[in-house]
């Protein structure tokens, strides 16, 4: 409403409501044939306290009125620009959205849900939506229905009941999961190519050194044999001799199988998700049989002293790789300590396995803690590493239920390993089974 109608609503219905009882007045004087004269008309009205309270009780009423018919028009006003803003708003959304009443009659869908469905009933007499009209309040799931996009369309479905002056209402918004689908496919496909490209890298780093580690026995085992030929065709070697070339070239054999069982180990376990029981013990020697391939100085010593063996649960290739990933990492930052060596340690208690192993390098530095498990970072010189090595060990850890941290407090570089014990993981599944 403009100043200018507001001016005359406040000016003409209070006159009027003045001449209404002026009206009156005039008329019931003149119906007792009085003079209409002024003097009069006011010794008329004040005979009559009647009209006396009308000319002040009619206007001022008639000015309540206007104010009160202005507040409604306001708020009328207010609230069809409060709608409007509101249907602006909904219809810019990228979900899809709908109103119904008790009936599941529509009362008000947004752009985008007529963009994707044509029919209201492909959406609630579907089994996925029309079961909870009358049975729940509220819910909000992931669901699939036919659209004009696609016939099995995944979407976040909300749902909710609502109640306003008695009457019953259902708000459904639907939010399209089809491109976030479909980037988690190309995300995981990624991911899982880098894995595979970081596990060729893995035993592409190896295979040098293991060819090396291999050559060297065989070498041994070759100038053992050529030894025993010669000794054999001048017949001029004793039997204590002889066991000694023989005890020779069975420790090299044994150190060669040694290795390529690790290797045969590691490369199977790399190709299974399979979880089962393992002994942890045999997997740390199989480990640092692995490492020392790597260890070029062949100066670092490796210290791991078991005094039983420790079983756990959970994909043991991959627990290798981790341990194998941990001691390679150790390898790299002591090439020019003088008096490298690298301890493992089992700590057990009735629940829970832990397994440090802690080098003699000084540990790593504050600002680096926090980065070290992200992907993609690494504190090596451009081409010595992935930046994945690490991440991916707290991944396959995690896996299997454990966790993998960095001791800070430790006087040198220390990484620990937790995993509940066969024990305690079999208690837990019992648990969850009695509860579901």
């Amino acid at each position: 409403m403009s100043k200018k109608e507001k001016l005359c609503s406040y000016i003409l219905i209070p006159l009027l409501g003045f001449i209404v009882p002026l009206l009156f007045i005039f008329l019931d004087s003149y119906g007792q044939q009085q003079v209409q004269d002024l003097d009069n008309i006011l010794s008329f009205i004040n005979k009559k306290s009647f009209y006396f309270f009308s000319l002040i009780f009619f206007p001022l009423t008639a000015i309540i009125f206007v104010t009160y018919l202005q507040k409604q028009k306001i708020k009328a006003s207010n609230f069809e620009e409060s709608f409007e803003y509101l249907k602006v708003v909904l219809n810019s959304s990228p979900e899809a959205i709908i109103f119904l009443d008790e009936n599941k009659k529509m009362i008000f869908q947004n752009n985008t849900f007529k963009l994707l469905f044509t029919n209201l009933d492909d959406v609630i007499e579907t089994d996925q939506v029309s079961c909870y009209f009358s049975q729940i309040d509220h819910i909000q799931k992931e669901t699939h229905l036919k659209s004009n996009v696609a016939d099995d369309h995944p979407f976040l479905m909300s749902f909710k009941q609502t109640n306003f002056r008695q009457n019953k209402y259902f708000f459904i918004s639907l939010k399209d999961l089809k491109n976030i689908k479909e980037k988690e496919f190309i995300i995981q496909s990624q991911r899982t190519q880098i894995v595979e490209q970081n596990k060729f890298s893995f035993l592409g780093e190896m295979a040098a050194g293991i060819a090396h580690e291999i050559n060297n026995p065989l070498t041994v085992i070759y100038s053992t044999n050529l030894l025993f030929e010669k000794a054999l065709t001048n017949k001029s070697i004793s039997s204590q001799k002889l066991i000694e070339l023989i005890n020779k070239s069975k420790k090299q054999i044994v150190k060669i199988t040694d290795i390529i069982t690790s290797l045969r180990n590691l490369s199977s376990g790399m190709n299974t998700t399979e979880q089962n029981n393992f002994s942890l013990t045999e997997v740390i020697k199989e480990a640092i049989s692995l490492a020392k391939v790597r260890d070029r100085s062949k100066t670092i010593i490796f210290q791991f002293y078991p005094k039983k063996e420790f079983s756990i649960f959970g994909n043991r290739g991959e627990i290798l790789q981790v341990f194998i990933n941990l001691l390679n990492n150790s390898i790299d930052e002591l090439e020019k300590d003088t008096a490298p060596w690298i301890t493992i340690k089992i700590i057990e208690d009735p629940n829970i396995v832990q397994i440090r192993v802690t080098d003699s390098g000084e540990g790593i530095s504050s600002s680096h803690q926090e980065k070290i498990f992200l992907p993609m970072f690494s504190t090596k010189n451009p081409g010595q590493g992935t930046g994945l090595g690490l991440s991916l060990s707290k991944a396959y850890v995690e896996k299997s239920n454990g966790q993998l941290t960095y001791l800070a407090d430790q006087k040198n570089t220390c990484f620990q390993l937790s995993f509940p014990t066969i024990a305690n993981q079999s208690e837990q599944a019992h648990s969850k089974l009695k509860i579901s």
